[in-house]
């Protein structure tokens, strides 16, 4: 299990090592943030979950337990937000 921390859009997360998400959660910065994460290598193809904070405060933490939220693609995140943090725990 490993903590990945992503603080800008991103696409083609690793999959060598990671093939499902365990849990999320997102952190706002200076303004209300928000994040989709999708399977696939850029952010246009299946949403599999979404997230939002207020500013400067973090969302829930969204635990999807066993056996996680499965990605065969790839993992690509849409986030908005300054200074957003999206923190996906993964295995």
């Amino acid at each position: 299990m490993e903590i990945i921390r992503i603080a800008a859009d991103n696409n083609d997360i690793d999959l060598a090592a990671f093939t499902k998400v365990v849990g999320a959660w997102l952190q706002g910065g200076s303004d209300a943030a928000s994040v989709k994460v999708y399977d696939s290598l850029t952010v246009t193809g299946t949403e599999k979950f979404s997230l939002n904070a207020a500013t400067a405060t973090c969302s829930p933490y969204l635990n999807f337990g066993n056996p996680g939220v499965p990605f065969r693609t790839g993992i690509s995140v849409d986030i908005t937000g300054t200074d957003a943090i999206l923190y996906l725990v993964v295995e």
